[in-house]
């Protein structure tokens, strides 16, 4: 299935840029320095391991 991104006007786009385009969209959400602070990493360890730790067959 082929997208419909341009790709190369992706890759021209200022820092600038971007950062207008997503607060333009409202599905995109800026974090803010103290948010970004309080982020912890979730470690994903597979479909595997969350089956057997959750008992699915």
């Amino acid at each position: 299935m082929k997208g419909k991104t341009d790709w190369e006007k992706v890759h021209n786009m200022t820092e600038e840029e971007i950062e207008q385009n997503a607060l333009n969209d409202p599905d995109s959400y800026p974090y803010t320095e103290e948010e970004l602070e309080q982020i912890e990493p979730v470690v994903y360890h597979g479909f595997e391991e969350w089956r057997k730790a959750h008992k699915k067959t």
